[in-house]
C-alpha cells in the first residue's frame, strides 16, 4: 500500500484545523497579531500541503483535484498575509519545487527569488545556498561559466543538510557533473545517493538514464 493512503484523511483533517487557526490569526487587528506564532503555524501548514500534493502526484488522491486546488489557493493567501521567516520561505520553496515536478512551470521563476530572500535574511543559510545551486542545475544550462561558480561553491554544504535534502542534492550534483563531462564525480554522487537510500527508484531511474545517454531527471 502507498503510505499516503493511510494518512491522507488524517492530514486533510489536520490541515483544515490549521487553516481555521491561520484565518483566525490574520483576521485579528494588526496590533494583536503575533508574527512568530503565525510563522510557526504557517510552516506546519505548508508541510501538510506538501504532503497532500505529494500524495496527489503519486496517485493516492486521484479524485481530489478540488482539494488540491483549494489548498494551493489558501496557501497563497497565507503566504501573502503572514510575515515570512527563512524557515517558512524554505518550506514553501520545497512545495514549489514539487509543483514544478508536477508540471507547473510558473514556479521556475519564483524559486530563485525565494532562495535569495532567505540569503538576505540569513546570508550563511546552507540549505538556501545548496537549493539555489540545485535550481540552476535543474532549470538552466549549468555548464555556463557564470553559474558553475555558484553551483560548485555551494557543494561544500551538502553534507550539512538533512537526509532527504542531501539525497536530492546528491542526485542533482550527479547530473551536474555528468553534464560537465566529469563522469567519476557524477557516479560518485549517484553512489552516495544509493548508499543513503539503497535501491531507491530515483537512483535506478537516473542510472538507466545515464546508460541511455540522457542526463535528465524528468525523461
Amino acid at each position: 500500500k502507498n503510505p499516503f493512503q493511510l494518512d491522507s484523511k488524517k492530514v486533510i483533517d489536520s490541515s483544515s484545523s490549521l487553516e481555521a487557526k491561520l484565518f483566525e490569526y490574520i483576521n485579528c487587528p494588526l496590533a494583536k497579531r503575533n508574527s512568530k506564532n503565525e510563522a510557526e503555524l504557517l510552516h506546519l501548514y505548508i508541510s501538510h500541503v506538501h504532503i497532500l500534493n505529494s500524495a496527489y502526484a503519486l496517485g493516492s488522491l486521484k479524485e481530489e483535484d478540488q482539494l488540491i486546488k483549494s489548498l494551493d489557493e489558501r496557501l497563497l493567501i497565507f503566504m501573502q498575509a503572514i510575515k515570512q521567516t527563512a524557515q517558512t520561505y524554505l518550506k514553501y520553496a520545497d512545495y514549489l519545487f514539487l509543483k514544478l515536478s508536477m508540471g507547473e512551470k510558473k514556479a521556475i521563476h519564483i524559486l530563485p527569488v525565494i532562495y535569495r530572500k532567505v540569503l538576505m535574511m540569513e546570508k550563511t543559510n546552507k540549505e538556501a545556498k545548496v537549493k539555489l545551486a540545485i535550481w540552476y542545475i535543474s532549470a538552466t544550462d549549468e555548464t555556463a561559466s557564470n553559474f558553475r561558480g555558484l553551483i560548485e561553491n555551494a557543494e561544500e554544504y551538502i553534507e550539512d543538510l538533512d537526509d532527504i535534502d542531501r539525497f536530492n542534492a546528491y542526485l542533482w550534483y550527479s547530473i551536474y557533473y555528468m553534464k560537465c563531462y566529469q563522469e567519476a564525480k557524477g557516479f560518485m554522487y549517484l553512489e552516495a545517493a544509493n548508499k543513503l537510500f539503497p535501491k531507491n527508484v530515483y537512483v535506478a531511474h537516473l542510472w538507466n538514464q545515464y546508460r541511455a545517454g540522457s542526463l535528465r531527471m524528468d525523461d
